[in-house]
């Protein structure tokens, strides 16, 4: 069971996407900052724990460079991450950015589904 994980970061808020090799919505989520540096990542170690796969993460960052979300995200000590469930790929934004109200469109993280292989 593959699952593709599509991460927006825009400090301080995160939206989360995961979908199945179908393309089907498993999980969406739009979330505060986080109190704790490795919460993102003990998130998405969960997922490949219960879909029993490694999981790829795709995370398109309003900043253009990923350092600058070492504290906020990812724990200035685990970045960068080396992690036998979870790998992260940074990719640009796309051009043209939807906004994200409440849970309504994800079309930014879809857009990053085909930007990592397995």
């Amino acid at each position: 069971m593959t699952w593709r994980v599509a991460v927006g970061l825009a400090a301080p808020e995160i939206a989360i996407l995961v979908t199945d090799e179908e393309g089907s919505d498993l999980l969406k989520a739009r979330l505060p900052p986080t109190h704790h540096p490795r919460a993102l990542v003990a998130l998405v170690e969960g997922l490949a724990l219960w879909s029993g796969e490694p999981i790829v993460i795709v995370i398109s960052a309003d900043e253009p460079d990923p350092g600058g979300y070492d504290d906020t995200f990812f724990g200035l000590d685990l970045w960068p991450l080396t992690n036998p469930l979870v790998t992260i790929h940074f990719v640009p934004p796309p051009e043209h950015q939807d906004r994200i109200d409440g849970l309504g469109d994800f079309s930014r993280l879809r857009a990053l589904e085909g930007g990592h292989g397995r």
